[in-house]
């Protein structure tokens, strides 16, 4: 097939392209068309015109700017120019114009010595403005001289009582901590601590914010997590492992709970396993806790509040270990026989060493065993854990 252009196609494309072009356009509308390329042309030569003048403009103002400096009289020039036209008159001996001063500063009475003050005379308000701005930065100015030295006693003295420092430095914590928050970010390694345990006796919850940021530099972070706790409470450390965006700061929380020894830090962090959203990172600090911490997990087991045992139930089962395992084998086997503890249950089921298997397999097979260990399966399932 021949693809190339012949004559008569090249007659139909050409007709095609003056059908196209091919306006249908009045006498008027032609008109119209006319009298607004006009206007426009007589816009554009005029703001041509407006364009140059402000140049021109520009320039004269500049020169004129440059050129009145030249002009202005030079003083030592006149005085030049007077001098020695003076030459030919006859001078009039210095003595006595000297004598002529003296006695015209002799008769000007005292009032005319005194410069006129053409000021107002301030009113109250004014004067209590200035005063108040001239306490403020007095204030301000002491402030910083005295948290300085706080923190430089510190630095010199590790061992020295905070609490005693802060009520002998005049100033109230309210102020201390507005001056330690400034230094927090912007002083050296070697007095971040000091600011940092001065911040745990003056600080407020806006304190505790920074320390938490402060924390994701490893170095500080126990110790602005301490800081922290003492300013907002055991319990507040819940919504500041939420809050944090850095997940070893959240770890560190975990721990901190984990390891405190005490009743209330313990239950706070069963409320975190609690939490679905905090569940999985608190349970995965759960392998570390001693004989002494599994005895007071176990003793949640008994607690009045269902999810408080469950919470208990599975950090047990986390806990993993032989030792963990006989004791919660004991508690539905032993001479209590609490076969239907179902939280005891779960946490046996939860359990990876070897005797919690072996006990798994027995209880599968024992008629008494089977319904608690079937039910703390089923739990475990439909809350979105493996059985």
């Amino acid at each position: 097939m021949n693809d190339f252009p012949t004559e008569t196609n090249r007659d139909d494309l050409d007709r095609q392209i003056r059908a196209a072009l091919e306006l249908d356009a009045t006498a008027q509308q032609v008109a119209r068309l006319e009298t607004f390329w006009h206007r426009r042309r007589r816009t554009q030569k005029r703001r041509r015109y407006v364009a140059a003048a402000s140049t021109l403009a520009a320039l004269i103002l500049v020169a004129l700017m440059i050129s009145l400096p030249a002009r202005r009289p030079d003083p030592g020039r006149e005085q030049a120019v007077g001098d020695n036209s003076r030459h030919g008159r006859a001078a009039v001996p210095e003595v006595v114009a000297e004598l002529a001063e003296e006695s015209s500063a002799a008769a000007r009475s005292p009032e005319e010595e005194q410069p006129r003050v053409t000021a107002r005379v301030p009113t109250d308000y004014e004067r209590f403005v200035l005063v108040a701005r001239s306490s403020k930065t007095g204030g301000r100015e002491h402030a910083i001289v005295r948290v300085a030295d706080l923190i430089e006693h510190l630095q010199c003295e590790p061992q020295a009582d905070v609490e005693q420092l802060v009520r002998d430095s005049g100033l109230s914590p309210a102020v201390i901590e507005q001056e330690l928050l400034r230094r927090l970010t912007r002083s050296g390694s070697g007095s971040t601590s000091s600011v940092v345990r001065l911040l745990a006796v003056c600080g407020t919850w806006r304190s505790a914010l920074r320390l938490l940021r402060l924390a994701e530099r490893e170095e500080f972070c126990d110790e602005a997590l301490a800081a922290a706790e003492r300013i907002v409470g055991t319990a507040a450390l819940t919504g500041m492992a939420r809050r944090s965006p850095d997940w070893h700061v959240r770890v560190a929380i975990y721990r901190r709970l984990l390891s405190a020894g005490d009743d209330a830090s313990l239950n706070v962090y069963l409320t975190l396993i609690q939490d679905a959203t905090t569940r999985a990172e608190a349970l995965a600090v759960a392998d570390a806790l001693s004989e002494t911490q599994v005895t007071s997990v176990l003793t949640r087991l008994d607690d009045e509040d269902e999810q408080l045992r469950l919470a208990a139930a599975l950090v047990l089962g986390e806990a993993n270990g032989p030792a963990v395992t006989r004791q919660l084998i004991d508690r539905v086997t032993g001479p209590e026989k609490r076969i239907g503890d179902r939280e005891a249950w779960i946490a046996l089921v939860r359990c990876r060493d070897g005797q919690a298997a072996s006990f798994r397999a027995f209880a599968s097979r024992h008629p008494r065993l089977l319904g608690s260990f079937n039910r703390a399966r089923f739990w475990l399932l439909a809350n979105g854990f493996s059985a």
